[in-house]
Formats: structure tokens, C-alpha cells, sequence
């Protein structure tokens, strides 16, 4: 069983996975407008059977339920859990990330949120 983790923006998302809860690594930063093909790839070759997305911040709300909306599936569980600070925490505590310019740091924010949601289970 595979669990994916989504960190959501409007013109990119950041990817994360876990293999029966051992372990997550990042599977990379996507343009969002490309998305929606890559991700139902991904719920099939990975065999993905949860997915955890950053709760993300009103100004995008819109644009988030209509992705939401497009990548339900009925067999895959849907968790929402909190991101606020994720990007800054990734940003402060990795010496080699200076800005977001720099490096697309949305995977590794993926990654921490897929971790505290396996942290509180």
C-alpha cells in the first residue's frame, strides 16, 4: 500500500510518497496545470491507497476543491491535514535551500507533511 502526500499550489505541486508507511521520499515538483494525468498515473502504478493533502490557505481555495474535485477517486482515501509552515520549516532547516527561487522546495514540503501525518497515526 502506497500513500501519497500533496502539497498544492496553483502553478506548482509538490509530490511525495510512502511505501507502507516506511520511509517517504520525495517523487518530485510538477507544473499544476499537467497534473491531474501524472497523478492518476501515479495512483495506479504505485498502487496508491491514501492520499494526504495539505489543508491549504483560503486565497487558493477555488482552485484546490477543483483539483480536488478532479482527482477523487473511489477507492482511495482522502486525509486533509494542516500545512501552514512547511515551506518555511523545509527552507530554515535545509542550509543548501536560500529561497524557493532556488530550489522547488515543494516535494520536501510533500515529504513533511506526509510525515506528520504518518507521526499521528
Amino acid at each position: 500500500m502506497s500513500i501519497l502526500a500533496i502539497d498544492y499550489g496553483i502553478k506548482k505541486t509538490g509530490l511525495a510518497i510512502s511505501y507502507y508507511g516506511q520511509g517517504v521520499r520525495p517523487l518530485g515538483v510538477y507544473d499544476t496545470n499537467d497534473l491531474i494525468n501524472k497523478i492518476h498515473a501515479i495512483f495506479k502504478r504505485e498502487q496508491v491507497k491514501v492520499v494526504v493533502i495539505g489543508q491549504i490557505d483560503s486565497k487558493i481555495g477555488k482552485h484546490f476543491n477543483e483539483f480536488i474535485k478532479r482527482i477523487k477517486n473511489i477507492n482511495i482515501k482522502f486525509h486533509f491535514i494542516d500545512e501552514t509552515g512547511t515551506t518555511k520549516v523545509i527552507l530554515e532547516s535545509n542550509s543548501t535551500v536560500h529561497s524557493k527561487r532556488n530550489r522547488k522546495v515543494d516535494d520536501l514540503s510533500a515529504c513533511l507533511i506526509l510525515e506528520n501525518f504518518l507521526e499521528s497515526k
